[in-house]
């Protein structure tokens, strides 16, 4: 009884193993219009986000109650760069 115990988990470990590399029969995630690239933390409830929307990378604020456009990424900006745009943006 514990040697065919040993074979279904071994069994489940293996298609579990699969499915992620995969070749599974679960379906596959799709290529989404919306890819979420990095998240940052601030403190509380706040964070920074880039995430990229048809090609074109754009970082967010986050709060609890709001998403907020900062700014447009190039491949070519740093970030102090693009923190100065965002700045001279909001005044």
């Amino acid at each position: 009884m514990l040697a065919a115990l040993g074979v279904v988990i071994g069994i489940l470990l293996l298609l579990y193993a699969a499915s992620r590399k995969g070749f599974g029969v679960l379906p596959q995630k799709k290529n989404s219009l919306i890819q979420v690239l990095e998240t940052r933390p601030l403190g509380g409830r706040k964070f920074l986000c880039v995430v990229k929307v048809r090609g074109e990378e754009m970082l967010l604020g986050l709060s609890n109650d709001r998403i907020e456009y900062l700014s447009q990424l190039t491949s070519n900006d740093n970030f102090s760069e693009t923190l100065k745009h965002a700045e001279e943006g909001r005044s």
